[in-house]
């Protein structure tokens, strides 16, 4: 039994290292059609970039013709508009020479008429002085005249009231007699009248003392007792305002945080419109943009197919220069004859003289500038180029190399999951020991009184690999066996 697990164990792995040498010949044919078919198209894009390079420098030449235009156009507007300038200063000049002799005139005026209002107001303020001191004389006059009659007035009512208060005096002395008679002689009838009384007076009023501090014992306690209540009032009393301040500003703190919520849940719910707005913007733009993209593609793709069909009908001379040099409106040879021309107009030099340096600086910029696309996009390439070939290498390395990182990896293309033979492997462990497993991926092998869970396989383009480790009776090399990893090779269909 151990012989033939050992000679299974060998021919698992030569017939595995045969696969596994067919399969990398197969990967690195397979990736040298891509990297073929990945230079060809990158050969195709070179082609568009150069002609679209030649496109771009044709359009800024015709670019530059038009902005030459368009400079002496400006020009010449420039002129016209100094012209309507000096002429408009020239109007302004004279028309502010005619209000400065407006306003003089009305500054002359002015002082004319400032000098008489000044006359006016100092007679009207003479006259009112004169007025003022004529209506204080007289009204010193009134107010002693008042003060005489009144003086004169008081003595009379103060004569009066002094004549009828002594008469009224007198009268009342003679009633206030003749009534103390009366209540005399009502007095001594009254006395003799009243003496049974006096005595039962008396004792009543001995009664009443008794009474009285009786009355005055429990005033006292009523009073302790008020004092009492109207202590615990005015403790309830503190409280109930205490409590109430707490349950006022409980419930302020109440509304505070019930408006605090709803405003955050208006807020919430303004937001949450407001983002679903923007997604519903960008999902519709998106749509758009993908939209434009394809027609874009469809239309590069085409216009790429009709460039490869050009290209076989172009001559010799199209191939080396393919993009005829525009003219500007104004060449070198021409600025050259208009400078020379002692007949030119100042106008025409000065156009010429700037046309020229705004060529040298054009084609300065236009050469810097060029040169800088040219790297960047040179630099564009060479690094995307690079990230392709190295993914390229390490898919190329990941396929021809099988190791435990490898082997764990999800997506690696060369394994792929399968448990029947596990499955068969565990029945036949539980067969041959006397215990076993219940034969699906997730089962468990025993061996020997050793029970651990049965590992999953992998099959690898029609070679299945169980890493299977086994315990039982057999010293090291059993050992050295469980250790290793066991591979067989079935048809994956």
């Amino acid at each position: 039994m151990m012989d033939e697990a050992r000679h299974h164990r060998v021919n698992a792995l030569r017939i595995h290292t045969h696969w596994r040498q067919i399969m990398r010949d197969a990967k690195v044919k397979e990736l040298r059609d891509e990297i073929e078919i990945l230079r060809r198209q990158h050969e195709r894009v070179i082609d568009g970039k150069d002609a679209a390079i030649a496109d771009l420098d044709r359009e800024l030449e015709e670019a530059e013709a038009q902005r030459a235009t368009a400079t002496r156009a400006h020009v010449q507007a420039v002129d016209a508009f100094i012209g309507l300038q000096h002429d408009r200063v020239k109007s302004l000049e004279d028309e502010f020479a005619r209000n400065l002799r407006r306003v003089l005139a009305l500054t002359e005026e002015f002082d004319a008429e400032r000098a008489e209002i000044v006359g006016a107001h100092a007679r009207q303020r003479r006259e009112m002085m004169d007025l003022m001191l004529a209506m204080d004389a007289s009204h010193e006059a009134h107010k002693h005249e008042c003060l005489t009659e009144f003086e004169s007035r008081r003595e009379e009512l103060k004569n009066s009231n002094a004549e009828e208060y002594n008469a009224l005096r007198t009268a009342l002395e003679g009633t206030i007699e003749a009534l103390e008679r009366t209540f005399e002689a009502a007095h001594r009838e009254y006395l003799s009248s009243t003496d049974s009384r006096t005595s039962s007076f008396k004792l009543l009023t001995r009664q009443d003392a008794i009474s009285a501090r009786t009355i005055e014992k429990r005033m006292r306690k009523l009073i302790r007792l008020q004092d009492a209540v109207a202590k615990w009032r005015t403790k309830i009393k503190a409280n109930a305002e205490e409590w109430e301040a707490r349950n006022k500003a409980l419930r302020h703190e109440k509304d505070i945080m019930s408006k605090h919520y709803q405003d955050l849940n208006r807020a919430m719910k303004r937001l949450r419109d407001k983002e679903h707005k923007k997604l519903q913007a960008l999902i519709m733009n998106s749509d758009k943009a993908s939209k434009a993209l394809d027609e874009k593609l469809a239309k590069g793709e085409k216009l790429l197919k009709l460039a490869e069909l050009s290209r076989k009908m172009e001559t010799e001379n199209e191939k080396v220069a393919p993009f005829a040099r525009a003219s500007g409106l104004m060449s070198d040879a021409e600025i050259t004859r208009i400078l020379s021309d002692p007949r030119a107009t100042d106008g025409e030099r000065a156009i010429a003289a700037a046309t020229a340096n705004a060529k040298k600086k054009r084609d300065a910029y236009n050469k810097v500038y060029l040169d800088e696309r040219a790297v960047a996009k040179e630099r564009a390439r060479l690094e995307q180029e690079n990230d392709d070939l190295r993914t390229l290498l390490k898919q190329y390395l990941d396929g021809v190399t099988v190791d435990e990182g490898v082997m764990d990896d999800p997506y690696n293309s060369l394994c792929v999951v399968n448990d029947r033979l596990q499955r068969r492997t565990a029945a036949a462990a539980a067969g041959g020991a006397g215990a076993g497993g219940d034969g699906d991926g997730g089962g468990w092998a025993s061996r020997a009184g050793t029970t651990r869970p049965a590992p999953a396989r992998a099959t690898v383009k029609g070679a299945r690999w169980r890493p299977e480790r086994t315990g039982g009776r057999g010293g090291d090399d059993d050992a050295a066996a469980a250790a290793e990893p066991r591979f067989e090779y079935v048809n994956a269909n």
